[in-house]
């Protein structure tokens, strides 16, 4: 009986040891994943500020962006020693919000191009359905495609706007819709 209470005990300080280990072992890939954020939250602010320099945009989207990302980061870097638990969470939602905002640079980069290519589009498409209208005479009575080339030249200006305040998504809406 004795024997086995020992090995009862024994058994249980197994168990113990192996559940510290297991949260040992996450408190440090936690603790892992809030270092790494913040790397990533220097890498992510000088990619931003480099844009923001090559165009000088305000980009205040993205700025608020990596704003709301740093302080859901402090909030898992205070969390993490105490509660990794609770900082776990936190810490992987700011890489994703970090991965996010290094997507909008790319499509604000390739917005630019569009924008700067767009009014010239425009006018070609104008003048190539003028072409078109007159040469084969046609009345326009259903529709008028001119109205809808005036309309997306209407948005360019629109355009420029979320591009310059780093608004990638509605960026793309405009170009896209």
């Amino acid at each position: 009986d004795l024997l086995d209470t020992v090995e009862e005990y024994c058994t249980k300080i197994e168990q113990n040891q192996a559940r510290l280990k297991e949260i040992e072992r996450l408190s440090v890939e936690v603790r892992r994943l809030v270092e790494e954020a913040k790397d990533r939250a220097k890498e992510t602010s000088a990619i931003i500020e480099a844009l923001a320099g090559e165009t000088s945009f305000s980009l205040t989207v993205m700025r608020k962006q990596l704003e709301q990302a740093e302080a859901i980061l402090n909030k898992a870097d205070s969390m993490d020693e105490f509660d990794y638990l609770q900082a776990e969470g936190p810490a992987k939602e700011v890489h994703q919000m970090f991965d996010g905002l290094l997507a909008a640079v790319d499509e604000i980069r390739a917005q630019i191009e569009k924008h700067r290519e767009l009014p010239a589009r425009i006018k070609a498409k104008e003048e190539e359905l003028r072409q078109v209208v007159g040469r084969e005479q046609l009345l326009l009575v259903d529709a008028d495609p001119f109205a809808i080339l005036k309309a997306a030249e209407a948005e360019v200006p629109r355009l420029g706007a979320l591009i310059e305040a780093g608004d990638s998504k509605e960026a793309k809406a405009c170009v896209d819709g």
